[in-house]
């Protein structure tokens, strides 16, 4: 994107000089500075006591289909109340043409899922649940994070009870001899196997996958809701095809098995939920009650299709001082960091995300990528968002984003952060606000030149 910047030769006075530089500091360490020409430096100025205007909102329902990564759990939070991560997902036919042979019996119907990680804390035992659905899901359509699709209730795993456990997302199983990765196996029932299964051996049904979805729509995972504070959310991977159903089963010659897969090419998203009856009483007033004026203290950001935080710096353009016309003179932006602090002192099992993502909102509130951020598909280390551990806080280069708005190409409307890969994270986060009385306060750093 080609970047143009309009110069405007303005004359200040001293007076007008003095009363900008009296009121920021010089920071002999901020960035910028170190490269600016002696000659320049009366007219470097330096400030993180910008006022900003910030609060957190309810989060639109985001898209969660066909991705490669699916969350499965529950989770209570004392701060967001609880969530819950459901799976959708078609199961498809391995082969064509499906025979059981002769006096098919079924041994055992067991549903694996590999894991790939988890949040929150995996000595909370959870209950998984598995139904049919009852409506068709599509490849071809996208689904978002508050979709539900209508499912048989009646629960399909082995004990009627429920399927309970504890996540081992870590721990190599032996199957049949054989060491293989970490995967969480669901034992399903074997009469809903033989009848749903074995009952169409050679039929039309089991001919190939357009007649198979047609007969059976799909599975929807759950787990029951977690009463104390803790829990998880399970990761599991569906980019390999190594998530599946396996039916084993023998007949009157053989024992054998046959696999329906679980894939990201199939149709599959995640559901999640969010119950906020339990979510402390600053969360209540500023995200369900709108009252944005407690993000002065304290903000939120919740993946899932949850809670995200609107920026804004209304006083920005009143920043710049004026020339003797009354024109603003022209801002040459050196460097402008947002930094954002965490508000927790231990958040125990709540981990920070890895990464946090900032857009730019525009007039009709869509969303728009920054020009400071050069890979906004990927990683971009200059742009930031990474999670600083020892300092406990994010920081974004926003430095062109800011000049655009002082030129006048771009206006503020707020920019828009959200944890990264919300779709297929757990992480939540809660932020200092933006009130000055707080030392480690959502802030900006500007440095910046007065071009005379």
């Amino acid at each position: 994107m080609k970047k143009r910047f309009s110069l405007l030769g303005a004359i200040t006075s001293l007076l007008l000089l003095v009363i900008i530089v009296s009121a920021c500091k010089k920071d002999p360490d901020a960035i910028g500075l170190d490269v600016q020409p002696s000659a320049d430096q009366l007219n470097v100025l330096f400030s993180d006591s910008l006022g900003l205007l910030a609060w957190s909102e309810l989060e639109d329902s985001i898209p969660t289909s066909n991705v490669s990564t699916f969350l499965l759990g529950s989770l209570s939070d004392p701060i967001y109340g609880k969530t819950y991560a459901s799976i959708y997902s078609q199961i498809l036919l391995s082969k064509n043409d499906v025979t059981f042979g002769t006096n098919p019996v079924v041994d055992s119907f067991i549903l694996v899922l590999p894991y790939k990680g988890y949040y929150g804390d995996t000595n909370y035992a959870q209950k998984a649940f598995v139904y049919e659905l009852n409506e068709s899901i599509s490849r071809d359509s996208i689904y978002y994070s508050k979709n539900k699709v209508a499912y048989i209730n009646t629960t399909l795993t082995q004990n009627p009870a429920g399927y309970s456990f504890y996540p081992q997302p870590t721990t190599r199983l032996t199957i049949n001899e054989s060491s293989v990765t970490p995967q969480l196996r669901i034992p399903l029932s074997n009469d809903y196997a033989t009848q749903k299964l074995i009952s169409k051996s050679g039929a039309t049904e089991l001919s190939d996958n357009t007649n198979f979805i047609a007969y059976m729509k799909g599975l929807c995972i759950k787990t029951a809701p977690i009463s104390s504070i803790g829990g998880n959310l399970m990761y599991f991977d569906f980019s390999d095809g190594s998530s599946k159903a396996i039916l084993y089963y023998h007949n009157s010659t053989d024992t054998s098995s046959f696999e329906f897969s679980i894939r990201r090419d199939s149709a599959c998203f995640i559901g999640y939920s969010h119950n906020y009856k339990f979510s402390n009483n600053l969360f209540k007033q500023e995200v369900l009650n709108k009252d944005t004026a407690i993000g002065s203290q304290i903000l939120f950001l919740q993946p899932g299709g949850g809670v995200r935080t609107v920026i804004k710096f209304p006083n920005l353009k009143n920043y710049i001082p004026k020339s003797d016309e009354g024109k603003p003179v022209k801002i040459i932006v050196n460097e402008a960091e947002l930094v954002i602090t965490g508000w927790e002192t231990d958040p125990g099992i709540f981990t920070a995300p890895d990464k946090l993502a900032l857009a730019r909102l525009g007039s009709d509130s869509s969303l728009y990528f920054l020009p400071d951020n050069a890979n906004p598909l990927g990683d971009d280390v200059a742009f930031g968002g990474y999670y600083d551990a020892t300092k406990k806080e994010y920081r974004f280069r926003i430095k062109a984003h800011l000049q655009q708005i002082f030129d006048g190409i771009t206006q503020d409307y707020g920019l828009y952060l959200r944890v990264s890969g919300s779709s297929v994270k757990g992480n939540r986060y809660v932020i200092n606000g933006s009130s000055k009385t707080l030392p480690n306060r959502l802030r900006l750093r500007l440095s910046y030149t007065i071009i005379k």
